[in-house]
């Protein structure tokens, strides 16, 4: 099995049903999942999946998203587990939580790595939501 067809049979439902918990749980944003290719300018090759929280009514200088994703880069050849996190968009990009500091080499052990670390990221991704700013504003 290729790493995106695997990335997404192991993960996209269990994201889909993420964000039917936070559109309960907080009507008030917009929530999507996405998933898609990147960076085959820079030769990475890298496939994210992310779980997006668009909060509304927001001021020019303030973030309105925070999302949950993880990558792996070279999918093509040579797959790399990239970063797993739950990060605010611009202005702040600030990470409030991540499930490796580091780099590894793609197999069966990043992908559970990824998913007994989902919860916790999504414990997290759920208390930024709340918070409605980055936790180091």
């Amino acid at each position: 099995m290729d790493v995106i067809a695997e990335l997404e049979q192991h993960f996209r439902a269990k994201l889909d049903s993420m964000a039917v918990e936070l559109r309960t749980e907080f009507p008030e944003i917009t929530v999507s999942v996405t998933s898609g290719l990147a960076g085959s300018l820079t030769g990475y090759d890298s496939y994210a999946m992310h779980l997006s929280c668009t909060l509304h009514n927001r001021k020019v200088n303030e973030p309105d998203s925070v999302v949950l994703e993880f990558a792996v880069k070279h999918v093509n050849a040579n797959p790399v587990f990239n970063y797993a996190d739950v990060c605010w968009d611009h202005p702040s990009g600030f990470i409030e939580d991540e499930l490796a500091g580091e780099e590894m080499s793609y197999s069966k052990e990043v992908l559970t790595l990824i998913e007994t670390g989902l919860p916790h990221l999504f414990a997290s991704l759920k208390e930024a939501v709340r918070r409605g700013k980055p936790s180091n504003s």
